[in-house]
């Protein structure tokens, strides 16, 4: 028995590297003569329009975003048949009728038999989806093949052939979903067992620490899947790692237009699926065809569309600014030069752009310190608590277990106190009192929040033969954002994520297919700060050290404004990931063998330069929680914390896995999965800079990078040990 994948457009002479068992002799039983007798069926299988016409499928912790069809060919069921892209690959099936097709890219197909001397039978349009396994079984009866028999059959309520668990998004879920933000995560709690569980890390989406890279103000999700930590999920881009390890997110955030559709895997149980304790998202990219189609789009939001927010719009009487334009367009089909070349058939590109232009202000109440603050005067401060004089701290006579101190007169701090480095950087660096309209708040931040981003994404497919298929997909995104935390200091934060990614597909034989995937991720991020009056302010007032740790930030507790001058923190993550997949077809057994590799490494630069002022400086020892001023702390200079630090540090791990398993089909009911895999991650090691913890390869306690700092009585100041 033979069965043919053709396409059309291709002609019938067009294979794909799609294969199923190879076949000798299918018998059949004839229940009018009650004899046996041997037949060879033709299997068709015809990809759906949106199919890719190349099959490559990928494969990353051993996960592919190719699915599997296969059945049963008997004197009463049927055949397969593909009618989407029109592709036809011939197949055979074995001596007990059993056929598979392994490495279907995603789409739209049905399946049809025909034998000599029977009915041809047709099963309707079904789905294949990504990681998915189809099973259809089929009955053939007696009579001309010209006559057709159309096989009705429900949806199956169980996976017949594989015992691994999972949700497909569909294409058409991911196109006309409403998604704020055009972020796909959203369409994950479409999954049984995926609860939006969304850590205080990272829950602004873009504009905080460990944030997803997403359009501020969108809705993102990164759920617990089956009540796994949801830190622990993996997101793939075509089989190939997209994570953003050190965030447990995507690196890449992919353009929904350009989304052929993606799986949620829940449930491991097979040795293939391995490497991650909550979900695996494996996102498909979609690729061009042999005729050229596109899109583009435009969704905005404006304020002149916007109600007044009675509370933040106080002080104004229109709402506040907005613009947000999210804008884009795709096109796909076969590589053409004019006169040069012609890549119908053979070669297909896809390209898909989308851009985001975001600003909003900010409308943030906060406090800053008043001028009589800032004379000493806190009489009538905005912490109404009384102030103590530290210099007056002494031993508490009637409790020598205790201190005391004395308040300042009247709540003012003498002029002659007052420290000017501390004064002057604040009149600097903070804002200025203004009228808000909001009882309990003297200033208001009304610059806006500007995110701008540019995503880039380049797929090529291209045919070498019957037996050999690449392709190689490039995705690029870049996001600079000012956020501003005042009216004079900005917090600039810049993402800039690649991911690109090789695949290889080659047939050694009709029962022998090898999948080769070669994959590279990096998620740069540069954030520092800026500050309207600019840094040498800091230096001419006698604030060393700038160069090396960074500019300046006076910290005061609430109810004042955090005003936070954000240090240079630029970090690079990378992975780097190669994978190999051996399907092998052999009588009634789907044998699997492969292999991952992944190599990880992280680049940061971390510098610090504040000091913290707390209300303690200024309390009452004996009443610490209703007395003192964190800024008059800080006009007498003393912080409670300083803190300087420039640390640049790598660290560097890999993991890898290796499985085999076998599908084996007993009986048309029964499949059996049998599988081993072996998994090994390495603890990260730091290949430069601090490293404070254990190491796990000595059992040494290691403090600075392996070496002690040395005795305070010899060095007399930090860093250094006691003694």
């Amino acid at each position: 028995m033979k069965a043919l994948l053709r396409c059309p457009q291709l002609g019938p002479t067009r294979l794909l590297g799609l294969t199923v068992h190879s076949l000798k002799s299918l018998v059949y039983k004839n229940s009018y003569k009650e004899a046996a007798m041997t037949r060879c069926a033709r299997v068709l299988v015809l990809a759906g329009l949106s199919m890719l016409l190349s099959v490559s499928p990928s494969v990353t912790f051993s996960q592919t975003t190719s699915g599997t069809v296969n059945g049963v060919v008997r004197d009463e069921t049927g055949a397969v048949k593909n009618e989407a892209t029109g592709v036809e690959v011939v197949v055979k099936t074995n001596p007990s009728g059993y056929y598979t097709f392994v490495n279907v890219q995603p789409g739209s197909y049905t399946v049809g038999v025909k034998v000599s001397g029977f009915k041809t039978a047709l099963q309707p349009k079904f789905a294949v989806g990504v990681n998915q396994t189809v099973t259809h079984d089929f009955a053939l009866s007696v009579g001309e093949i010209t006559q057709t028999i159309e096989v009705t059959a429900e949806a199956a309520l169980i996976q017949q052939s594989t015992s691994e668990l999972g949700t497909v998004i569909s294409e058409q879920a991911v196109k006309e979903l409403p998604l704020n933000g055009r972020n796909f995560t959203q369409l994950l709690t479409l999954t049984p067992g995926a609860i939006p569980v969304n850590t205080a890390q990272g829950n602004s989406g873009g504009t905080g620490f460990n944030a997803p890279l997403a359009l501020p103000g969108s809705t993102f999700i990164i759920p617990s899947v089956n009540g796994q930590w949801n830190r622990t999920n993996l997101f793939l881009l075509d089989g190939i790692v997209n994570e953003y390890f050190f965030g447990s997110s995507y690196a890449i955030l992919p353009i929904i237009d350009a989304v052929q559709e993606f799986k949620v895997q829940s449930h491991n149980d097979k040795a293939e699926y391995g490497g991650v304790l909550g979900g695996v998202i494996n996102v498909v990219s979609k690729s061009g065809g042999n005729q050229l189609h596109g899109s583009g789009w435009e969704f905005l939001r404006n304020d002149v569309f916007d109600a007044r927010d009675p509370f933040k719009d106080a002080a104004s009487k229109s709402p506040t600014p907005f613009r947000q334009n999210m804008f884009g367009a795709t096109v796909g089909g076969p590589v053409y030069i004019p006169k040069v070349y012609n890549g119908k058939d053979k070669t297909w590109f896809f390209f898909g752009y989308e851009g985001w232009r975001y600003s909003r202000a900010q409308q943030q109440l906060y406090n800053v310190p008043t001028d009589q603050e800032l004379s000493g005067d806190f009489s009538n401060s905005l912490v109404k608590q009384t102030i103590y004089d530290p210099l007056t701290t002494r031993v508490d006579p009637n409790n020598p277990q205790a201190f005391i101190r004395t308040p300042f007169l009247n709540n003012i701090i003498p002029a002659d106190r007052i420290n000017p480095m501390a004064l002057q950087y604040i009149q600097t660096y903070y804002d200025q009192p203004v009228g808000t309209g909001v009882a309990g708040f003297n200033a208001i931040n009304t610059h806006p929040l500007k995110s701008n981003a540019n995503t880039y994404q380049v797929k090529i497919d291209h045919r070498f033969g019957n037996n050999d298929s690449i392709w190689y997909r490039y995705s690029d995104l870049s996001n600079p954002q000012t956020i501003p935390v005042t009216l004079k200091v900005d917090f600039l934060y810049d993402q800039h994520p690649k991911n690109t990614a090789l695949g290889w597909n080659h047939l050694f034989g009709p029962a022998l297919i090898l999948d080769s995937r070669f994959g590279f991720v990096t998620e740069p991020v540069e954030q520092f700060g800026a500050a309207t009056p600019g840094f040498d302010p800091m230096q001419q007032l006698g604030y060393g050290g700038l160069e090396t740790f960074g500019p300046v930030s006076l910290l005061l507790a609430a109810p004042y404004v955090n005003n936070f001058i954000n240090t240079p923190r630029p970090n690079i993550d990378r992975q780097y990931h190669f994978a190999e997949g051996l399907s092998w077809l052999r009588g009634n057994h789907y044998l699997k063998f492969g292999l991952q590799y992944v190599w990880q490494t992280r680049d940061n630069l971390t510098t610090q330069h504040q000091y913290n002022f707390s209300n303690e400086q200024t309390a009452d020892p004996n009443n610490l929680a209703a007395s003192g001023n964190s800024l008059a702390s800080a006009l007498l200079g003393l912080p409670q914390q300083a803190t300087f630090r420039n640390q640049s540090y790598r660290t560097q791990y890999a993991s890898m896995g290796f499985y085999g398993q076998d599908e084996w089909k007993l009986s048309p009911k029964l499949t059996v999965n049998i599988g081993l895999r072996w998994d090994h991650y390495s603890v990260p090691h730091l290949t430069k800079g601090v490293n404070n913890g254990f190491d796990w390869s000595t059992g040494d306690w290691l403090i600075g990078g392996g070496k002690l700092p040395p005795a305070c009585k010899d060095v007399g100041k930090a860093p250094c040990i006691p003694g």
